[in-house]
């Protein structure tokens, strides 16, 4: 059960900073070649819309067969944003960042906490989370990143551009591959759907869908009725509930 709730706080936070950058526009209309790359950087570029919302559902599949499904109401208005973190058997926890303070909510007690900037969303649901983060995993030693793009394809009705990722974790013990493939919408600027599968039998799936640029502006409050906390005292109730 930890090595499944790690792989899938690895994926959530995957999902997240894979926004971090803009994808480039392409000015030719002809379907460009297949291009292999060997990088540890990926030879694409993505960002966020300025203003939209969508419904981030993720998907884990183990070697077992035992399927475990999250799903992430996100919310952003330019500096601002709300995420609402649904995982199975814990409360729904929310985090809001407004301007240029973060906050956690728990909605079903309704209290809140505020956090800094060196609060890790996914530490407060799983202590061990950071032993598997991206850039652990991503920028070590022996590790090999080959970057493949493939050719367009057509995603529920949208030109979207599809990406091969293959990283090679070898040492003098073993040698393990992780694939993932990603669809890029072109016009949107980011990820729309995503698989990963590795060599001990996980396979992740991510899809954006729900995809809209209005947002309402309450949706970045914090409601007059909930009562401020400390962020231990906040994220200890969430543990004791699970």
């Amino acid at each position: 059960m930890l090595n499944r709730r790690r792989s899938l706080l690895l994926t959530l936070i995957l999902a997240f900073s894979i926004t971090s950058c803009r994808q480039a526009e392409r000015t030719s209309t002809e379907t460009p070649p297949v291009e292999e790359v060997v990088s540890d950087t990926p030879p694409f570029k993505t960002k966020e819309p300025v203003r939209y919302r969508a419904v981030r559902t993720i998907t884990q599949t183990d070697s077992n067969g035992r399927t475990t499904t999250v799903k992430t109401n996100i919310f952003k208005d330019g500096p601002s944003r709300r995420e609402e973190l649904e995982v199975p058997n814990t409360p729904l926890l929310v985090y809001l960042e407004k301007g240029g303070e973060r906050f956690l909510l728990l909605p079903d007690e309704k209290i809140y906490a505020e956090v800094d900037s060196r609060f890790s969303l996914s530490e407060s649901v799983d202590d061990n989370a950071t032993e598997s983060s991206p850039d652990r995993v991503l920028h070590t030693e022996a590790v090999q990143t080959k970057y493949q793009k493939l050719p367009a394809e057509v995603l529920d009705g949208k030109p979207v551009t599809k990406y091969k990722v293959t990283v090679n974790n070898a040492s003098s013990e073993s040698v393990s591959n992780n694939v993932t493939l990603f669809w890029i919408d072109e016009n949107l600027g980011m990820p729309v759907k995503s698989e990963m599968s590795s060599a001990d039998g996980f396979r992740t799936t991510m899809e954006l869908s729900a995809i809209s640029f209005e947002v309402n502006q309450a949706d970045f409050e914090i409601p007059t009725t909930y009562r401020r906390v400390s962020a231990p005292e906040l994220i200890g109730r969430t543990k004791r509930a699970e």
